[in-house]
């Protein structure tokens, strides 16, 4: 015997089992992580992006991607990547996109504020590492004064 949507059998009401997993709020719920997330094909063409600055070297858009992304692993990448190359510039350059990120959440997006807050204690170990890592300028240099004065 065939069912179709006309038939007996297909009128039945559906299994309770299946009835309590897709409640409102489960159906709410996914609704509403897709809604913040954007449609899929958006989320791709923003890793597509990521990954063309990362391989650039342009780690200050790379971090904004993987920050719109609340990509925890990207951000790491991004990290490290600076770390290894040994950008100082780079470090501070993200440093303050960062603080101006978390005015803005504080504003306009209170959901990043725990991401955010994540990635400012990453880059504030990061900028320590750094200057345990850097002589200070007045042992390793010396400046023009101490110059003019074994001169003179």
């Amino acid at each position: 015997e065939t069912l179709s949507l006309t038939s007996e059998a297909s009128s039945m009401p559906i299994d309770n089992e299946f009835d309590d997993m897709l409640n409102n709020n489960d159906i709410e719920s996914l609704s509403q992580e897709l809604a913040n997330r954007g449609p899929q094909l958006c989320e791709k063409q923003i890793r597509y992006l990521y990954d063309i600055f990362l391989m650039a070297d342009c780690y200050d858009w790379a971090f904004l991607f993987s920050l719109i992304l609340k990509s925890q692993t990207m951000i790491n990448q991004v990290i490290s990547a600076v770390r290894i190359q040994d950008l100082s510039t780079q470090i501070i350059a993200l440093q303050r996109g960062l603080v101006e990120l978390e005015t803005w959440a504080d504003i306009e997006c209170p959901e990043y504020k725990p991401l955010l807050l994540s990635v400012r204690n990453q880059a504030q170990a990061l900028l320590n590492q750094r200057r345990a890592s850097v002589p200070s300028t007045s042992q390793s240099a010396p400046t023009k004064k101490t110059i003019q004065s074994k001169q003179g």
